[in-house]
């Protein structure tokens, strides 16, 4: 009994140190991607979405045909006035808090997910080769 308290102690000490080990590294990560002054708010002139988003003078073509065009209106989200040259999200914050959330909970999921995918897609190609599945 002494020695399975042990082996329970150890474990439970192990998994609070990669716990606090993974902690430590995604505030390293999260530190060099969003760097202090990097990331403006919205509202700030700075901010690539201060102005409205461009237009993409494509996509009413494609998605309706040239009789039942309806009419674009698009409401006024922005702070600024003038049109940004192209669209960028890569500048918006994300505090600590929710990138460690991710890091603990949505990304070893996809990275489960990933891995899984990538294996049943080899199994399935050899098997299609051995003639054992259709594809």
């Amino acid at each position: 009994r002494v020695v399975d308290l042990d082996y329970k102690c150890i474990t439970f000490l192990l998994i609070i140190l990669a716990a606090i080990f993974h902690t430590a590294r995604c505030y390293v990560l999260w530190t060099s991607y969003f760097k202090k002054d990097s990331r403006f708010p919205r509202s700030h002139p700075k901010c690539p979405s201060f102005n409205q988003a461009p237009v993409n003078k494509n996509s009413s073509a494609l998605a309706f045909s040239s009789k039942s065009k309806p009419s674009l209106h698009r409401q006024s989200s922005s702070f600024g006035s003038g049109i940004a040259s192209q669209l960028d999200m890569d500048h918006i914050y994300l505090p600590f808090s929710s990138y460690l959330w991710s890091m603990f909970f949505i990304w070893p999921a996809t990275a489960f997910s990933a891995i899984r995918g990538i294996v049943v897609l080899i199994l399935r190609s050899k098997l299609c080769r051995w003639n054992l599945m259709k594809p």
